[in-house]
């Protein structure tokens, strides 16, 4: 075997700009949040359940071409899979963006718990296993921001989400836990909590007649939000939900 050059040395890779993993990262939100901080020099790992359209996203990206892992976090050891992936690329991880989520429209008196389990697998195991993952690394570096994408539907659900506002109110409860296990070692928590997102996963469940376009975001202005808590710039919102509608 071949003696690793300088430049893959994890020496010279931890030196180097600063690393996010961002979940969901195949569309929408979660692929305007990798591609804001690749244009801020930083270096991405895209994990979604589909390949072709984390390439997608790794060819609107800027900077140094990022890892794409085709994954599905609900799966138990895929969480520290990606981590330990991302690690070994980059030597280091200085964010974590759990945007991925899963959001079926079902009124409560049809929820099954099948349904119900298929739903926190997706919403709350998988980005809290990430966390967990990933927290140690950032521990031991001295500093990291974790961004947890939820909902107004953690304090306003609307009918139908049943399963998906609690799963939301999960996420949101392991921001304040990062940030009170974090602060002293520099570590933050974030919870952007927003309203309806103009995107296909919208629309999948409301046409344009029963929610116009007036009434939902830009998903640019919420990836925004985002990247702003990851890049160290919305600090004084660390351990805090915040919300964002139209």
């Amino acid at each position: 075997m071949s003696e690793p050059t300088r430049s893959d040395h994890p020496a010279v890779k931890a030196a180097a700009n600063p690393v996010a993993i961002v979940t969901g990262a195949g569309s929408g939100v979660g692929r305007r949040v990798a591609v804001r901080l690749s244009e801020r020099g930083w270096r991405v790992a895209l994990a979604g359940r589909r390949a072709d359209a984390l390439r997608e996203t790794a060819e609107a990206c800027a900077g140094e071409p990022p890892l794409i892992v085709p994954t599905d976090l609900a799966t138990p050891g895929a969480a520290e899979d990606l981590v330990a992936r991302t690690y070994s690329e980059f030597g280091r991880l200085d964010s974590i963006i759990n945007n991925a989520g899963t959001a079926p429209l079902v009124p409560i008196g049809e929820t099954t718990a099948e349904m119900l389990r298929e739903v926190l697998a997706v919403n709350t195991v998988g980005p809290g296993a990430l966390i967990a993952a990933g927290f140690p690394l950032m521990v031991a570096a001295g500093a990291g921001r974790i961004v947890n994408v939820a909902s107004v539907a953690v304090k306003d659900p609307f009918p139908g989400f049943f399963a998906y506002a609690a799963s939301k109110c999960a996420i949101d409860s392991f921001t304040r836990s990062i940030e009170n296990e974090g602060r002293s070692h520099g570590v933050r928590g974030f919870t952007v909590a927003p309203g309806a997102i103009e995107t296909g996963m919208l629309r999948a469940l409301f046409p344009e007649d029963a929610l116009p376009a007036t009434q939902t975001l830009d998903p640019d202005e919420v990836a925004d939000l985002i990247a702003k808590c990851a890049l160290g710039e919305r600090d004084e919102d660390a351990g805090k939900t915040i919300y964002l509608s139209a």
